[in-house]
């Protein structure tokens, strides 16, 4: 996959982050983070308000599950070490895929923007709603 098509697919990602209202992963706890490291939302080249991408903080992590511990990229098990770590110096912290390859992608780490009002965001359940039924 080139670079061109990697940043025309985060931009892409980032139109779609902005109309559904994407926001960055948090998490509640470390057991939290264990369970649900994989739910880390698609941005792109999007921000959302009241948050700031921290530069220079990314995480390059294996998407393929065939990563090394010796390789650049972060293994799965890495990812959730280094979350943990970064949960330390602020548990607020948020995390969003920024850049997708084909067997990689960059995960940028979000800070709250101090006196942003914090808005309540519904998740999406995994399991749809079963048909309504008209009757006539």
């Amino acid at each position: 996959m080139s670079y061109e098509m990697i940043q025309a697919l985060s931009r892409e990602q980032g139109r779609k982050a902005r109309r559904l209202g994407k926001k960055p992963r948090t998490f509640a706890s470390d057991a939290e983070v264990e369970r649900e490291y994989r739910t880390v939302p698609f941005l792109g080249d999007y921000t959302p308000r009241g948050w700031r991408h921290l530069q220079g903080r990314d995480l390059f992590v294996d998407k393929s599950g065939l990563g090394q511990v010796d390789e650049p990229a972060l293994t799965e098990s890495g990812f959730v070490d280094r979350i943990l770590e970064l949960r330390l110096e602020d548990p607020a912290y948020g995390f969003a895929i920024i850049e997708e390859g084909q067997f990689q992608v960059y995960v940028g780490v979000f800070q709250r923007q101090p006196g942003a009002g914090r808005k309540r965001t519904v998740r999406v359940s995994a399991t749809p709603l079963p048909p309504v039924e008209v009757k006539p």
